[in-house]
This record gives structure tokens, C-alpha cells and sequence, in this order.
């Protein structure tokens, strides 16, 4: 999910994609062994990538800080399924879930009205499970980054890449490939998106780091594979026309 159009709009940046990057949390520790570090830089994303695909299911935990606004978030990604809770200082938090085609959002007055442009009307919203469907305004916000691929086009860097020198985060001896980010992405010129993926073992990735000149966006992936049960929400209320739509 795009967590930087809430800080967005709740905190003082402008909308931005989610992730698309990684790193933090590095040390200068032995380097990786040759092996995937060797590789061109192309030939590691894809090897990330294919193993990403190939495990299905990752838990992804998020920290960011953009200027005085900060956020963190935690969820479980799958191919066709997610759950995310971000939690906004000062604002309360919201939970995103995602089930095939429909979007579920549960969350504070604040954040629903900055994320999805609510009416004071529409304050009633808060705290129910607002169901989102390919056809609402508002759709396009609540889905992106939720299921594995969308995820995946997110994190994993893409554009001019270069590597970073191997180095370990939390013991796993690590590579980096380090890019941009796309004028798509809407983000500040200058924002650069780095992720972390493992040297040994299967090429998975590790952690990412989105830096921007007022902060940055810090991700860690871990349970690679693990399945986690995403259930429907029982009682739900339609989007209301216009949501989003600012």
C-alpha cells in the first residue's frame, strides 16, 4: 500500500509510492562470499525477484520518518491476498487488507479523511471496514503494494542500477543494488531506492531503504514462504462516492 500518501496528507509530505527501495541497518562486517555479488547488478534483481515469486508469501515490517511526520507498519503479503496495519503518529492507525479484487480499510477519523478524502459526512466511516471495489474512486489507493507482485514492483529497484560493496544486516551476509526512483513513483528528485538481498542461500531479499531528502522509508522482510490466514471482514459498508477521488 502507498503509506507516504498518508504521510502525505497527514503529516507534511507530498504523496509518495511506497518502498521501491532498501537498506538501513547495515555494518561494515566481512564482506559477502563471491557468488551472487559477482553477478551484474540486472542478474541480481532477477534473481531476487524470481525467488520472491517463488516463496509466495513474505511478512513485511516498515519504519519511516518524513520530516516531522513518522510511521511504521506491519503486515503479510501474498499473491493474491494482504494485511497491513500502519500506525501514524499522532493520528491513529488503519488497517488494509485485500482479498482478490476487493479492498478493506478500518481506520481513525484522521487518517480516513486524509487518505481517502472523507466528508465530515463520511466521518461516521470510522472504525468500520470500508469495502473498496475495482470501480470506486478510491480503489487505486488502497490496493497497490497489498499482493505479492504489486509488492515486488514497489521494492525491487528498477531503472540505472548499480551495487552496493557487500556488507551484512543482522548477520546475513548481504548485496545491494541501488537505483532512482522513477519519475512514476512521484517522489522527490534526488530519492534513491536500495534493496538488500541475501548472498548466500536463496538470493531473498533482506531489507530496503528509500532515501529521501526529509527521511526515509526503512523495510525488512522476513518468513519468506511462511503462509499467513488473511481473513474477510465480517461486517462491512460501501466506499462512499467521490472517496479518493482528491
Amino acid at each position: 500500500m502507498n503509506n507516504f500518501q498518508i504521510l502525505g496528507v497527514v503529516g507534511t509530505v507530498s504523496a509518495l509510492a511506497l518502498l521501491a527501495g532498501c537498506g538501513g541497518g547495515t555494518s561494515s562486517k566481512p564482506p559477502a562470499p563471491a557468488g551472487l555479488a559477482s553477478l551484474p547488478a540486472k542478474k541480481i534483481v532477477s534473481e531476487a525477484t524470481a525467488a520472491a515469486k517463488a516463496a509466495d508469501w513474505v511478512s513485511a515490517g516498515l519504519t519511516a520518518k518524513a520530516g516531522s511526520t513518522s510511521m511504521s507498519s506491519a503486515g503479510v503479503i501474498g499473491p493474491s491476498a494482504g494485511r497491513e496495519t500502519i500506525k501514524i503518529a499522532g493520528n491513529g492507525q488503519a488497517t488494509i487488507i485485500v482479498i482478490g479484487r476487493l479492498g478493506y480499510v478500518h481506520g481513525s477519523a484522521a487518517v480516513l479523511k486524509g487518505f481517502l478524502q472523507l466528508s465530515a459526512a463520511d466521518a461516521r466511516l470510522a472504525r468500520k471496514w470500508v469495502v473498496f471495489r475495482p470501480r470506486d474512486p478510491g480503489y487505486q489507493k488502497v490496493v497497490p503494494g497489498m499482493t505479492l507482485d504489486s509488492f515486488l514492483s514497489e521494492v525491487i529497484p528498477n531503472g540505472p542500477l548499480t551495487k552496493t560493496k557487500p556488507t551484512t544486516i543482522d548477520g546475513q551476509a548481504v548485496i545491494g543494488v541501488r537505483a532512482k526512483a522513477p519519475a512514476s513513483a512521484d517522489m522527490p528528485p534526488g530519492t534513491t531506492d536500495t534493496v538488500y538481498v541475501a548472498a548466500t542461500g536463496k538470493p531473498l531479499p533482506v531489507e530496503c531503504v528509500e532515501a529521501i531528502s526529509t527521511g526515509d522509508v526503512i523495510v525488512t522482510f522476513t518468513g519468506w514462504g511462511q503462509q499467513m490466514a488473511v481473513k474477510k471482514p465480517v461486517h462491512t459498508v460501501p466506499a462512499p462516492a467521490g472517496s479518493g477521488t482528491a
